[in-house]
């Protein structure tokens, strides 16, 4: 910031976030999950001063949130996957819901297209059906549909430990959706 006239906005302060991440710079990544919830608690967005020494901040027209912690999490660079290239473990176990769930799930055309739940443990897994009257539940290995029941908005179903589990649209089912290259 100090190279950027005052009487300048910098269009884009981002790729100093994005490039520390891409650099995997752990710690950095760790104080960035920390300002995030105290910005959104102080003002409502990421305006606000950072509250530790760094080049760059987080603020409007720049990283969303959601951009940031997704470097954080999952890297492709040409045709190189890096999982988990930036998060700092002081922060804690990543990616893995309450209840011990693992959860992949895509977004086409800004709607959801599927997920798939695996149980670790065998817990009762609710999910907020995206799919409404169409949603359908099947237990993957066996490829049968299971039961479930509704819960206001709520999709409940019993799971079974080391198990996975797709909930999806009845009429696409994910195997319907061509890979995207």
């Amino acid at each position: 910031m100090k190279l950027i006239p005052s009487d300048e906005i910098p269009w884009d302060r981002s790729f100093g976030i994005i490039a520390r991440l891409r650099m995997e710079d752990k710690k950095y990544a760790g104080r960035i999950l920390k300002l995030i919830p105290e910005e959104y608690e102080i003002g409502g967005n990421l305006d606000a001063p950072v509250p530790f020494d760094c080049d760059y901040s987080v603020g409007k027209g720049t990283a969303s949130t959601a951009q940031v912690i997704s470097e954080m999490l999952l890297q492709s660079q040409g045709e190189v996957l890096r999982i988990f290239p930036a998060w700092d473990e002081e922060t804690g176990d990543a990616v893995r819901a309450g209840g011990a769930f693992l959860v992949s799930a895509e977004m086409r055309e800004g709607k959801t297209a599927y997920a798939i739940i695996r149980s670790l443990t065998g817990n009762k897994c609710s999910v907020v059906n995206p799919f409404g009257d169409n949603t359908v539940v099947r237990e993957l290995e066996t490829d049968s549909e299971i039961s479930f029941y509704t819960e206001g908005d709520t999709v409940c179903f019993e799971t079974e430990a080391q198990h996975e589990y797709a909930v999806e649209r009845r009429q696409q089912t994910l195997e319907s959706f061509p890979v995207i290259q």
